[in-house]
């Protein structure tokens, strides 16, 4: 992961850039690629996420959040993106759109 790049940001809350910027480029260093757990807890936020081929797609919240809701937010985007074996990230748009019906 020497070479990341956040291919989409979006916020919730009001936060700075150089605050979301700060705490993407902590992520790699923080990451432990031999343990299984899917997530890691900082003094201040969580982040969950999932490898996807080269990429990882990340949820960054705070502790007090449910990490099983986070855990569902997390799958549900994994669903609507797919890497193909070519390496870029590219989104499912049957799900998108059964996922804007309801």
């Amino acid at each position: 992961m020497a070479n990341h790049t956040a291919l989409l940001s979006r916020q919730f809350v009001d936060i700075s850039r150089v605050r979301v910027e700060g705490l993407l480029a902590a992520f790699p260093k923080l990451m432990n690629p031999e343990k299984e757990h899917t997530f890691i807890e900082t003094e201040s936020v969580r982040y969950v996420y999932q490898p996807m081929e080269s990429l990882y797609m990340l949820v960054i919240t705070n502790k007090t959040s449910n990490i099983m809701e986070d855990l569902d937010t997390l799958h549900l985007l994994a669903k609507l993106v797919r890497v193909p074996r070519g390496g870029s990230a590219s989104v499912d748009t049957r799900a998108t759109a059964s996922l804007s019906e309801r």
